[in-house]
């Protein structure tokens, strides 16, 4: 979309990307997770002058989205600090937010795209909400994946359902898998991508996982992902998945998995079904070309004499933990 014929509403966009601040600034600028609730951290802007009195690093984030320096003084929303950080205007900072949190303008026409360019698919979408009727409706249908595994990787709610966002290799939104108010499995819409809101930044600092592993599609990437998290698993494993999951091949995301995954341990999972065998043996030999030890990891129908349909059923068993996925 060319941003620049359109009539920029900073409001409208602050509206829409609410909640979303640190999730943008780590992909545009490269900022951290930090630490304590604020999300302590090195400042971008005056890095150099180092950690506060207390040893508190002086560049925090308030919960309203706002970003602050202890240190150089500098205070204010995502939009003056990309303007800060990139020396930019307020014009291409819009820009620049808008293309990565996938904002539309009201009432225009994408940009005329040929049939190897097709334009992504962008939804109405609206904040997650635990209490909504759409996303109980919806969730009933997979009581295996919590409001949190949802919440982790930016879903958001549309007028049937939850949307789960995608990302291409420069972390720009590309589509959404959609799960409906009557069950099934997500729907694609738009481009196939990297799922997870901060997953494209995530796998470019994995380096410190003992296993990655690669889901065999949006599902289990959701359970899988909230259980490490759920036992504090992160800094030993970590997962991620593509929209399509192992149908399609790899080849797309070469420029952002190789230099994340070279030297390390990966787990792919298989589905049980002759397209998941097909799609875990080309992942797992292209993934080979780079990472150390590959494995092609399959949930059996039947361990230790318990009936195992999903990765819900693996870890509910007692004993099973997240490395006997690798180790089995």
């Amino acid at each position: 979309m060319n941003y620049k014929t359109k009539k920029r509403d900073f409001q409208a966009l602050k509206d829409f990307i609410g909640g979303r601040e640190r999730e943008l600034a780590k992909t545009l600028i490269g900022l951290t997770d930090g630490n304590s609730r604020e999300r302590h951290q090195q400042c971008p802007l005056c890095e150099p002058l180092g950690y506060i009195g207390n040893g508190t690093p002086p560049f925090y984030i308030r919960e309203a989205g706002s970003f602050h320096c202890r240190k150089c003084g500098f205070g204010g929303d995502i939009f003056s600090l990309l303007q800060a950080v990139n020396n930019s205007t307020p014009a291409e900072a819009f820009d620049a937010i808008a293309n990565v949190a996938g904002y539309i303008y009201p009432n225009t026409q994408q940009q005329k795209a040929s049939s190897d360019d097709k334009p992504t698919v962008f939804l109405p979408t609206f904040c997650l909400d635990e209490d909504s009727p759409v996303f109980k409706a919806t969730a009933q249908h997979r009581s295996d994946i919590l409001f949190g595994d949802y919440q982790r990787a930016g879903a958001k709610l549309f007028r049937d359902g939850i949307a789960i966002p995608m990302f291409d290799t420069g972390g720009v939104l590309s589509g959404w898998g959609r799960y409906f108010q009557y069950g099934g499995k997500p729907k694609l819409l738009g481009k196939s991508g990297i799922v997870g809101i901060d997953a494209v930044y995530n796998l470019r600092i994995v380096k410190q996982a003992k296993i990655v592993f690669k889901t065999a599609g949006v599902s289990d990437y959701l359970v899988l992902s909230g259980m490490i998290e759920r036992l504090g698993l992160e800094s030993d494993y970590y997962c991620f998945t593509n929209g399509a999951g192992e149908n399609e091949l790899p080849y797309k995301f070469e420029s952002l998995l190789r230099p994340a995954l070279s030297g390390l341990s990966v787990g792919v999972i298989q589905d049980n079904d002759e397209a998941g065998k097909s799609g875990a043996l080309c992942w797992a030999e292209h993934l080979a070309s780079f990472a150390t030890d590959v494995r092609i990891v399959m949930i059996p129908p039947v361990i230790f004499d318990c009936e195992v349909k999903d990765l819900r059923d693996f870890f509910a068993m007692d004993g099973v933990g997240i490395a006997d996925l690798f180790f089995q």
